[in-house]
């Protein structure tokens, strides 16, 4: 066996995988790029390829869109909070909305087969953004755990549940969640928030009498908190 046999079998099963997915999209009229993505064994996890002229893709995947890159596609396939230890094999050399998501990924490091002028330099962030440039060194081995997804932090019971504010019931409040609006009673007099149905002056729980009451500009005091 020789020639682009011997070539092509010298590959590992990443780049294999990565240059069946080019293929793949080359013959669906997408851009010829493939990405596979490996465990620190080497086991191939996931692969996938450009999909942008494409108008359906596979569950979790993107298509039909500047977004749908091998690489992308690749990534989408990973848990969230994955080991940090996994290997992205790329057929060409990951643009910078790639290069991103690969950084906010679980990924160790980066192999890419092609080329591409038009990103040279996009390892050279530090001198670009001066945020960047800093290089502040952190000495808090746990944060680098941590951002690392190297150890599970313990949040407590408030953080076991979405405590995000679903957007029907945003919606519904939106004056006094956004703008701090509040409610007076036009009967006492007293100011409260949040508005409801019932005053809240101890003497008098006056019912359906609130009308709204803006706090933003407002100085005052907490009495209590949680």
């Amino acid at each position: 066996m020789g020639g682009a046999s011997a070539a092509w079998a010298a590959l590992d099963d990443a780049w294999q995988r990565a240059f069946e997915m080019a293929w793949e999209a080359v013959v669906t009229g997408n851009i010829g790029v493939g990405c596979a993505i490996t465990d620190a064994a080497g086991t191939v996890l996931v692969a996938a390829r450009n999909r942008t002229m494409d108008i359906a893709a596979p569950p979790g995947q993107v298509a039909g869109s500047s977004l749908a890159h091998a690489e992308i596609n690749a990534l989408a396939g990973l848990a969230f909070r994955s080991p940090r230890e996994h290997v992205l094999t790329s057929t060409l050399h990951p643009c910078l909305q790639c290069a991103a998501a690969i950084r906010m990924a679980p990924i160790a490091s980066v192999r890419f087969a092609g080329d591409d002028p038009l990103w040279h330099g996009s390892d050279n962030f530090g001198v670009l953004n001066s945020w960047l440039a800093r290089r502040e060194e952190s000495a808090n081995y746990m944060k680098y755990l941590a951002h690392r997804d190297l150890v599970r932090l313990e949040r407590g019971p408030r953080a076991e549940h979405d405590s995000k504010t679903a957007l029907t019931a945003l919606w519904r409040n939106r004056k006094a969640v956004m703008a701090l609006v509040g409610g007076r009673c036009t009967k006492t007099g007293t100011v409260q928030f949040p508005m409801s149905e019932v005053s809240v002056n101890p003497n008098d729980h006056a019912i359906r009498t609130q009308e709204e009451y803006p706090l933003a500009d407002l100085s005052a005091r907490v009495m209590t908190y949680t």
